[in-house]
């Protein structure tokens, strides 16, 4: 992943301002299965990686546990949500949910659209 980032970045017309940063934000999203040149085109060049207060993100949400995904929903609050409507939305039900879901918050959290994460996650997740 992180070559093909790096062969990204120096085809990238102008430097970003901050390349370390600007390159782990596209090796995060590559490695959540978005196509390199897609996921480069959404990185503005003076990317820097967001900082919110932890309290103030804490003290506006409303937690509602889901039975057998506390632990993922714990891990993953701003992006179980999502995960939890595709999770519904799915025909078939993953082998294990608890994996399935939380694979898909870490995809979403690295810029993958909640569907098109979903989509590209096999249902027997982890095997």
């Amino acid at each position: 992943m992180f070559v093909e980032a790096l062969e990204v970045m120096d085809s990238l017309p102008a430097r970003p301002a901050h390349p370390a940063g600007w390159l782990s934000e596209l090796c995060t999203r590559l490695e959540a299965g978005s196509p390199a040149h897609a996921a480069a085109a959404q990185i503005p060049l003076d990317w820097q990686p967001p900082v919110a207060p932890v309290a103030a993100v804490a003290a506006t949400v409303t937690v509602t546990p889901v039975a057998g995904l506390e632990d993922v929903q714990a891990r993953h609050p701003s992006s179980f949500a999502a995960a939890k409507r595709c999770l519904d939305a799915l025909g078939a039900q993953p082998v294990n949910r608890s994996a399935w879901v939380d694979e898909l918050c870490t995809r979403i959290e690295a810029g993958s659209p909640a569907e098109a994460a979903a989509s590209h996650i096999a249902l027997s997740w982890p095997n």
